[in-house]
C-alpha cells in the first residue's frame, strides 16, 4: 500500500543460486533460476539495547536479535509508549519457525559425527588403517565442522525459541508471561490464536 517492495535479487555473497542448480537443467534455455528474496540487512547484537553483558550479547542467537527488532517495530506501530500499558497484563507469544543459528550449528555437529562414522566404516572396509585412516578422518571432520563454533553451554539455549519471547518480555518489563510456539509454517497463526484467546 505504501509502495514499498522488500523483494530483490540475492547477491551471490549471500546465496550462490547457481551452486544449487540441477546439472541436468543448468544449460537448458528457459530454465527457472530465481534469485528473488526478501532480504534483511545484518543486524548486530547491541549489548546495551538488549540489556545484556557484552560477553552474553556476543553469543546471543541472531533469531533473538531479529525478534527484538520486529517486536520493537510492531510495538511502535501499535502506539506503545513506556508506561502506557499495565506490564502485568501484557504477555509475549512468539510464533517462531526453528531458524536459529545455534540449532543449525548443533545439527551440523551431529550430522558431521554421523558422517564421520560412515567414513570410518568405509575406510575399514577398504583396509585403510592406522595413520592414513586417522588423517582422512581428521581432515573430513575438520572440513565439515571448520565454520562452526564448538558446542558450548550456549548450545542448549539456542535449541529453543523461548529466548526470543523472554528477551522481549525482559526489555519491556512485560510480566504477563512469555511463550514460544513452533507450529512449523503455522507458527504465526497459532501464536495469534493463542494471543487472542488470552
Amino acid at each position: 500500500l505504501d509502495g514499498l517492495d522488500a523483494i530483490g535479487h540475492l547477491p551471490p555473497a549471500r546465496w550462490d543460486a547457481e551452486r544449487f542448480m540441477d546439472h541436468a537443467t543448468r544449460d537448458v534455455p528457459g530454465a527457472v533460476r530465481s534469485t528473488l528474496a526478501g532480504l534483511l540487512p545484518p543486524i548486530e547484537p547491541d549489548a546495551a539495547r538488549l540489556r545484556l553483558p557484552p560477553v552474553a550479547a556476543r553469543f546471543i542467537d541472531r533469531s533473538v536479535v531479529l525478534t527484538v527488532e520486529a517486536c520493537t517495530q510492531a510495538l511502535a506501530d501499535a502506539g506503545y509508549r513506556a508506561g502506557s500499558w499495565d506490564p502485568k497484563r501484557v504477555g509475549v507469544i512468539v510464533g517462531h519457525l526453528p531458524l536459529r543459528d545455534g540449532e543449525f550449528q548443533a545439527e551440523r555437529h551431529a550430522l558431521a559425527a554421523r558422517a564421520r562414522a560412515v567414513v570410518e566404516r568405509v575406510l575399514v572396509e577398504a583396509r585403510v588403517e592406522g595413520a592414513a585412516a586417522a588423517r582422512v578422518l581428521a581432515a573430513f571432520h575438520e572440513t565439515l565442522t571448520r565454520p562452526l563454533p564448538p558446542p558450548s553451554e550456549n548450545t542448549l539455549d539456542n535449541l529453543s525459541s523461548l529466548g526470543c519471547a523472554t528477551r522481549v518480555a525482559t526489555l519491556y518489563d512485560f510480566r504477563g508471561g512469555a511463550q514460544a510456539v513452533d507450529g512449523a509454517c503455522a507458527s504465526s497463526l497459532v501464536a495469534l490464536h493463542l494471543a487472542v484467546g488470552a
